[in-house]
């Protein structure tokens, strides 16, 4: 499965990757907050890629503090791998 991964580059840019080399950095817009930032980025390594889809996202702390996003995908792209955790556990 292939997630996309997001964190502050420098003090000026927000990288994202999907960890296969495929990477962006985009400057930072003091007009967006935290969240709308990291997902502009996300939203540029997809439009470069050509990855159309919908993505769940979440946190990624670092000593409890946010670092970035992680972002998967939902549905079935073809690279998709499953886990089924079974209820109770």
């Amino acid at each position: 499965m292939k997630a996309i991964v997001t964190t502050t580059y420098g003090e000026h840019r927000i990288a994202a990757t999907d960890g296969d080399g495929n990477t962006v950095r985009i400057p930072r817009d003091p007009a967006l907050g935290f969240e709308e930032q990291h997902d502009a980025a996300c939203r540029a390594l997809c439009e470069k890629m050509e990855w159309r889809g919908t993505l769940a996202k979440g946190h990624m702390l670092t000593n409890g503090v946010s670092t970035g996003r992680v972002y998967v995908w939902t549905g079935n792209p073809p690279w998709t791998e499953t886990l089924t955790v079974p209820s109770g556990v």
